[in-house]
């Protein structure tokens, strides 16, 4: 795959010609905090940081319908049976994704293993993810709560790019490699310049001085470890301080549970889907009454097991990509590291 150089006051006009064929979405302040908007927003925080929500919700939005149906009456002749009409709509906006991080994006192929793979594929996820291009930014000043390169991210990973840039301040632009056809297509752009042998080598050296700069958590052993610990009473000293308010399942990548609403009116209703969260009480409870996760410990439990007990176990891959969203947006402070840390000691 080819590097070509992006100036910085190239973007503004790439982005003019990029619109023209996709629905373009970057990073922009919102709120006090920076997400992913189709608003035609400046492009901010180009070197460090990441957005409040995760790029999920581009093939995994928070609130989706699935379909729309309506029962058909023969006013005519009331005896005949009711017909009902369903509509599903799958032809989805191609989509330009302007300034995501790589642990955001390497975490569609962890949504690949449970919505691609297998013998049930997910139609909207997949088709989604067909009409969605991701044009990535290299982190080369990590944030103190990434911790990616524990679990097999890093802030260069290019899994899942179609193009990945590396900011060069000094030169006033950004490195960009191409990683798929559709990548090799956008570096033939105007606004894209032949990139030298010292620009390449530069982006080579920040990607080695960010993946340095990064704390490293030794997880050899951690899925048995946690299999291990699975009835210590370590779960309710480390879960005592958590108020399931669940943000950090909804900031997080990775989670992908979800509760389905059918909404009736009249004759005609829609069946929405929505995300959902294991931190939430009412996630497991039953239609008997029974809930098998009534605690706070258990749910916390839950969590860590799923992401690095159950999932890799089926996967072979951890189910988080270290992106730190969780620990800076926790209100009370916990530490998805320390936990992790702490089950190591047992």
């Amino acid at each position: 795959m080819g590097y070509k150089i992006l100036r910085k006051d190239n973007i503004d006009s790439l982005l003019r010609e990029l619109r023209s064929k996709y629905l373009v979405y970057l990073p922009s302040a919102q709120s006090g905090s920076t997400c992913l908007t189709s608003n035609e927003p400046s492009l901010l925080k180009a070197t460090s940081g990441n957005t409040r929500l995760s790029a999920k919700e581009m093939t995994f939005p928070q609130i989706e319908l699935l379909l729309a149906y309506e029962y058909k009456k023969n006013l005519e002749d009331p005896f005949k049976p009711t017909s009902i009409e369903v509509k599903t709509d799958l032809e989805y906006e191609k989509k330009l994704i302007f300034g995501a991080r790589p642990c955001d994006v390497k975490a569609i192929m962890l949504f690949d293993n449970v919505y691609s793979g297998g013998e049930f594929k997910d139609p909207y996820f997949n088709k989604r993810k067909e009409n969605a291009v991701f044009i990535t930014i290299g982190c080369a000043i990590p944030l103190a709560t990434c911790f990616c390169t524990s679990v097999g991210c890093g802030p260069f990973d290019e899994t899942c790019s179609d193009v990945i840039m590396t900011p060069l301040d000094e030169d006033n632009s950004f490195l960009a490699k191409s990683l798929s056809p559709v990548g090799e297509e956008i570096l033939s752009m105007n606004q894209f310049s032949t990139a030298d042998e010292k620009q390449i080598a530069r982006s080579e050296e920040m990607a080695k001085k960010a993946e340095a700069g990064i704390e490293r958590i030794d997880l050899s052993g951690i899925k048995e470890k946690l299999l291990a610990n699975f009835e210590d009473p370590i779960w309710e000293d480390l879960s005592s301080a958590c108020l399931n308010c669940g943000i950090c399942t909804y900031l997080c990548p990775t989670c992908h549970c979800f509760n389905i609403t059918d909404d009736r009116f009249g004759l005609a209703g829609e069946r929405i889907r929505s995300w959902d969260a294991c931190m939430f009480p009412p996630f497991t409870l039953e239609a008997s009454g029974h809930n098998p996760r009534s605690t706070r410990d258990k749910r916390f439990k839950n969590r860590f097991n799923h992401k690095f007990s159950y999932y890799p176990q089926n996967f072979n891959e951890f189910l988080c990509t270290g992106c730190g969203r969780c620990i800076a947006a926790c209100p009370v402070g916990i530490d998805i590291r320390e936990v992790l840390k702490r089950n190591m000691e047992r």
